[in-house]
């Protein structure tokens, strides 16, 4: 099934690409196609997909490879690209990227939870298909090569660059990490919620409590030893917490970081730094300073299909991300959250759940 509003959008953005718009652009230069390549071919190997290319693309016999074809956006608005091009084993896909300032590139989506029709990253399947080829002949083809057997080398080089692109690498984690719902302290998912994340590095991830509703995880920050998940308050924290949209006082974004601040945080909304969001989601971040010393940093967002049988206007569910930490180690915990932010993937599953319940507070 088609989510129609969410395809014409990004189809109206990306398919009315004129001369004069590519002017005031900047438009895409050679490094920088060759950068997006690199990180797909990068993203293939880490994830072991090569294997599946074998029916896609052109044959190169003296390589061992195989030639596929991407089609590049010919210019970056704001920092952002797209491309188009197969990714074994889910399909055709179209992703936003952009390019750090080290001159690499990397790509938006996650392989793990698939290319939903919800998020800008996704299956081409979902878009209307005239407007794809549309997209194929007006942009720059270029190829990626994907080898069948790469050496040893290039795998690890590749599951390096993805470590510094995106805060892990699939390959070098381990493929346990791959399918498991949460496993030790390197990735956790959640399917309920549509959760991925890997763990900042150094980070404890906390256990879910045997008869607990798992509704995201809890990373405490700093040298910590498995007892301070008793005592999340006291600790500098990251908790990222999932519940149904249900109550009418916070089903709209600047309602529910109202809410946040005042039922979570215990406190008032205040100006938060800048540049907090999540990629891709509508966010909303605010402060909250304590008496004690403690300070709360909130982003919070909402996906997923709406519930008719609620109000058919608002995703169906509520997420806030939230750093608790102090003053002296702000600066330190803000870089930190920021990364979070930067590589969580929220993508929910698009069933109407048979029982909802409202906000709740996360664990303590």
């Amino acid at each position: 099934m088609r989510r129609a509003a969410q395809t014409v959008l990004v189809i109206a953005f990306l398919s009315t690409v004129s001369s004069a718009q590519i002017d005031k652009e900047k438009s895409l230069s050679e490094p920088q196609v060759q950068a997006v390549i690199q990180a797909i071919e990068d993203e293939i190997y880490d994830y072991s997909y090569q294997g599946k290319f074998a029916d896609i693309g052109e044959s190169v016999a003296a390589h061992d490879s195989t030639r596929v074809p991407a089609y590049f956006k010919p210019a970056l608005e704001a920092g952002e690209g797209w491309v188009i091009y197969k990714l074994a084993p889910y399909g055709e896909v179209i992703r936003s990227f952009y390019i750090n300032g080290d001159g690499t590139a990397t790509l938006e989506g996650d392989p793990e939870i698939g290319f939903p029709a919800t998020q800008p990253n996704m299956l081409t399947i979902y878009m209307d298909d005239e407007k794809v080829c549309h997209l194929r002949g007006a942009w720059s083809k270029n190829y990626f090569e994907v080898m069948f057997h790469p050496s040893a080398e290039r795998i690890h080089e590749a599951g390096e660059r993805q470590k510094k692109r995106v805060g892990f690498s699939a390959l070098l984690a381990g493929p346990a990490l791959l399918f498991a719902t949460k496993t030790g302290p390197e990735l956790y998912r959640n399917e309920e919620f549509g959760i991925a994340v890997s763990a900042p590095t150094g980070a404890l991830l906390c256990p879910t409590l045997e008869n607990e509703h798992d509704h995201g995880p809890i990373f405490i920050l700093g040298p910590a030893q498995a007892k301070a998940c008793d005592d999340v308050e006291g600790n500098r924290t990251i908790v990222v917490f999932a519940g149904y949209n249900a109550a009418e006082v916070s089903k709209r974004l600047d309602d529910f970081l109202k809410w946040i601040c005042a039922n979570v945080a215990n406190g008032r909304c205040r100006p938060a730094p800048s540049g907090l969001q999540i990629t891709g989601l509508p966010s909303k971040a605010a402060r909250v300073n304590h008496s004690d010393g403690w300070i709360d940093i909130i982003v919070v967002t909402q996906a997923g299909k709406p519930d008719p049988n609620f109000d058919a206007s608002v995703p169906l569910i509520n997420y806030d991300l939230r750093l608790h930490t102090k003053a002296r180690f702000l600066d330190e915990d803000l870089r930190i959250f920021r990364a979070v932010l930067a590589t969580i993937r929220l993508s929910p599953d698009q069933t109407t759940p048979k029982e909802k319940s409202p906000p709740e507070q996360p664990r303590d």
